[in-house]
């Protein structure tokens, strides 16, 4: 109703969502046929944008819609209790690809927490991506906006990864740190926590 109301082409978005759909499930021999070209090149999320305009009119339209969302819930909960921070959990470093636009979300938010437990997995490489989200995500909210990023200390965590995921957090501008899944943490990276904030000279409040 909603998008009908935005003039929003919602049946041939639905048309051509459910032919999406069938490709990855490849559902009939033509979506097959369809899915196993897809493997083979290298398509865009550009391109599909230009061939299929509605696909664009509904990411949009979701954008719209979550951004709506957000705008009441910040005007309920301040409206209840001006001095509560509306922080908002960003759990994937493409959010836009589910229809978050973080640069309209911001406005209607206090702050951010980015979820970046990359340092459980035990790679190296993601751990110094972490300054990737990061940029990510102070470019579209400005240099007003508090950022808080993440550790997780358990699973694969080893005390180097951990010290680095500070440091890489740190010098990337964050401006905070929160430890996820600490329950797993042995003593051992506890007090690499401990040493990775003193070497960057991150200080409790």
């Amino acid at each position: 109703r909603d998008a009908r109301m935005a003039g929003v082409d919602w049946d041939k978005i639905r048309a051509t969502v459910r032919h999406y759909a069938d490709i990855m499930k490849r559902a009939t021999l033509e979506a097959n046929e369809d899915w196993l070209l897809l493997q083979r090149g290298s398509s865009s999320a550009v391109m599909f944008l230009l061939e299929s305009p509605e696909l664009y009119q509904w990411l949009k339209f979701r954008c719209d819609s979550i951004t709506r969302y957000f705008k009441e819930l910040s005007e309920a909960i301040h409206a209840a209790n001006a001095k509560v921070d509306f922080r908002f959990n960003t759990c994937w470093p493409e959010a836009e690809f589910i229809g978050q636009d973080l640069t309209q979300i911001g406005k209607y938010v206090d702050s951010i927490r980015i979820m970046d437990y990359a340092e459980q997995t035990g790679d190296e490489e993601r751990v110094l991506n972490k300054g990737k989200w990061l940029a990510n995500v102070r470019r579209q909210v400005g240099e007003d906006k508090i950022i808080i990023d993440s550790i997780a200390p358990r699973a694969k965590a080893t005390p180097d990864l951990i010290r680095k995921g500070i440091r890489t957090v740190a010098l990337g501008g964050a401006d905070g740190l929160a430890y996820g899944f600490y329950d797993g943490a042995t003593i051992e990276r506890l007090e690499a926590i401990k040493a990775g904030m003193a070497d960057c000279e991150i200080k409790l409040r």
